[in-house]
């Protein structure tokens, strides 16, 4: 017996097709991903995470450790203000007294 492409095969082939092709696809992508896929220290190593302090105590000393690191960043960018010859407070007293000039006129 000879097989013939009649439309009612052909339907019956696309069918086939359109069934096979996703669960094709999906065995493909669900089988051994592991090894195709993995993305190697993709999570960080939980010891290098921060954790927010959730004691009262602790949160007041993370308030200060980060009140300090900002006053220390402060000193040290007006050292090197001072070492380029840059003087903060007068550019602050010029500002304020043209501020006060505009207000009165």
């Amino acid at each position: 017996m000879k097989w013939k492409l009649t439309p009612a095969n052909l339907e019956i082939f696309k069918f086939a097709i359109y069934v096979s092709f996703p669960i094709g696809i999906m065995l493909y992508v669900g089988s051994d991903t592991h090894r195709r896929l993995n993305i190697t220290n993709f999570w960080p190593d939980p010891a290098r995470l921060n954790y927010p302090p959730k004691d009262p105590v602790e949160i007041k000393a993370e308030i200060e450790r980060m009140r300090q690191a900002r006053l220390a960043k402060r000193e040290r960018l007006e050292e090197k203000a001072r070492m380029l010859g840059y003087d903060p407070s007068a550019e602050a007293q010029a500002q304020a007294s043209e501020s006060s000039e505009t207000q009165q006129d």
